[in-house]
């Protein structure tokens, strides 16, 4: 059966429509959209936040800056960080949390369920896309934080995320809803104490990553929210909020987030959306070259194990359903088609480098014969509870991890 929360997410598309042809004419009417300052072309990637050069990069491309902080996180952990017991070397645990809009409750559910198990790790690197970007700094700073990671993805609903505009929507066409519910939310729980636990755990080695689509770019962003703590900045806070909630920003239904940068002496802004419209999980595997890293550590990477996890937030498997005979059932069925081939394409791309830095991969996600529920809304409160219960039954359990993809059907 198509997912119940995919239908739910088409809903919103179906009051975008209904409002198309009544926006262009307005536009027509009131002339063309509110006027920005973006950074020109040739340009774009000289940007930076005032205050804090260096906090980010654009993925895909090796940054000098990725590799030395990497090499700094190497020789900021203390000596019994990541160390195994029983060989006495260092094992590499990193976790990557994927998009997936309300279904973040199983990842969410997962990490709980992972923690009363006993068995959730350290982990050396945490990244996050849309949803993960939320769950990752709670799964960065460790099991502490559980109870809130579970009453945020437990008491929530569409109402306490969004505020649909109406026909303010028609006058200010840049979103069909208004997102500064989910901010709020966001400034609440990631507050100040919350920040510095952030920067503690930067400081003994971890990294949190997390990505952003700078959409003037066509790229996905990665910034680097441990630098940003620990920053003097008195804007840090403010920009780590930010940060999170462009992640999680879907176009067309929330509005995008502006980031103030300059290039020199000259300022401008960017528009920043949901990181999933770019990768639907990432590990930064292109930002940094491991061998050079080894070249100058020796041993303690070269005879140090390592470990992907994977947690997707979604289905990765078909879901055969009819397709009814209409634009909309038509649409929503493609999108969902298209996402899940995005996911598996992000899915192989870490696998390669699993394969590549010869680390151990594991991977799980919604289970093909979870049934979801019959709802229209974007985030169903019953629907939520039940996919962080599954999430957290899979865990507690003990994890059992798929760990090639070919029994995920690649």
């Amino acid at each position: 059966m198509q997912s119940t929360l995919t239908r739910g997410y088409f809903t919103w598309g179906l009051k975008i429509l209904n409002c198309f042809a009544i926006m262009c004419l307005l536009l027509f009417t009131f002339g063309c959209a509110k006027q920005r300052n973006p950074v020109p072309i040739d340009k774009l990637y000289r940007a930076e936040i005032p205050g804090m050069p260096g906090v980010r990069a654009f993925s895909g491309d090796y940054s000098e800056i990725f590799q030395k902080d990497m090499e700094e996180s190497l020789a900021q952990e203390p000596a019994t960080l990541f160390v195994d017991n029983e060989s006495g070397k260092k094992i590499y645990k990193l976790l990557a949390l994927s998009s997936g809009g309300p279904n973040g409750a199983f990842g969410a559910g997962f990490l709980t369920g992972w923690t009363a198990h006993g068995t959730r790790p350290d982990f050396k690197v945490v990244t996050g896309i849309s949803t993960g970007a939320i769950i990752a700094p709670f799964a960065f700073i460790g099991p502490e934080y559980d109870p809130q990671l579970e009453e945020l993805f437990t008491s929530t609903s569409t109402k306490t995320l969004i505020r649909y505009k109406g026909l303010k929507a028609l006058f200010n066409p840049e979103s069909l809803a208004d997102s500064t519910p989910m901010l709020t939310t966001m400034i609440e729980l990631a507050d100040e104490q919350f920040f510095k636990r952030i920067a503690e755990e930067h400081n003994k080695g971890k990294r949190l990553l997390i990505g952003t689509t700078n959409l003037d770019a066509g790229r996905l962003v990665v910034w680097n929210m441990g630098v940003i703590a620990n920053s003097k900045s008195p804007n840090a806070l403010e920009l780590f909020h930010k940060i999170i909630l462009a992640s999680a920003s879907i176009p067309g239904i929330f509005p995008p987030v502006f980031f103030d940068v300059t290039v020199g002496e000259d300022s401008f802004d960017e528009m920043h959306f949901d990181g999933g419209i770019k990768a639907q999980l990432f590990l930064a595997e292109a930002l940094v070259d491991l061998a050079k890293a080894e070249a100058k550590f020796g041993n303690q990477l070269k005879e140090s194990r390592k470990e992907f996890y994977i947690i997707r937030n979604g289905k990765i498997s078909p879901e055969p359903a009819p397709v009814e005979r209409h634009m909309f059932p038509i649409l929503s069925r493609t999108i969902t088609g298209m996402t899940k081939t995005a996911v598996r394409d992000s899915l192989y791309r870490v696998y390669v480098f699993a394969q590549n830095a010869e680390a151990d991969f594991n991977y799980i996600g919604v289970p093909h014969d979870y049934n979801y529920g019959q709802t229209q809304e974007y985030a169903d409160e019953r629907e939520m509870i039940k996919l962080f219960n599954e999430g957290y039954n899979l865990a507690v359990r003990g994890p059992v991890w798929f760990k090639n993809l070919q029994k995920l059907g690649f």
